[in-house]
């Protein structure tokens, strides 16, 4: 959503006969938000990763973080010549994207992607648990609310 125009999500929107916006809980969810409720989209439609006022999720945190680790690293070393690599201990709960482009910054290395990122994490995970036991809970109450913003337009219909 976030290279999505205005126009483009409107579409969205009226091709599918059931549609929930799920966006991070961080200022670029914030700022995608903006763009679907610009694009007449209804508030009622949108949820976000947001646990309280003090948490704000990405869909980042809930990778295992040694498997998160992996895919950073993987392109890490892609990309930089002996990059330092990080492990799993050194990364934050909230907003793992951010907290390494930080890193990445102060290191001189260059950034990888968060597409590329998530493209190495999907080649690491064959066989294993992307999501981590951790938030299990929480990501089956995000489940619930858009169920019920699906559920809610099937009454409109």
């Amino acid at each position: 959503m976030s290279i999505a125009s205005e126009e483009q999500i409107a579409i969205l929107n009226n091709e599918a006969a059931r549609v929930a916006y799920l966006v991070d809980g961080d200022e670029g969810g914030d700022s995608i938000r903006g763009k679907i409720l610009r694009a007449g989209i209804s508030e009622e439609k949108i949820t976000s990763y947001t646990s309280s006022e003090t948490e704000e999720f990405v869909l980042e945190d809930f990778i295992d973080p040694e498997l998160y680790c992996v895919a950073a690293n993987n392109q890490l070393t892609k990309w930089n010549e002996k990059p330092n690599l990080i492990s799993p201990d050194m990364l934050p709960v909230n907003n793992r994207p951010k907290w390494l482009e930080d890193f990445c910054k102060e290191q001189g290395f260059s950034v990888p992607s968060k597409p590329d990122i998530a493209y190495e994490i999907l080649d690491n995970s064959i066989g294993k648990t992307i999501i981590t036991k951790k938030y299990s809970k929480f990501l089956k109450s995000i489940y619930t609310k858009i169920e019920s913003i699906i559920n809610s337009k099937i009454d409109e219909v």
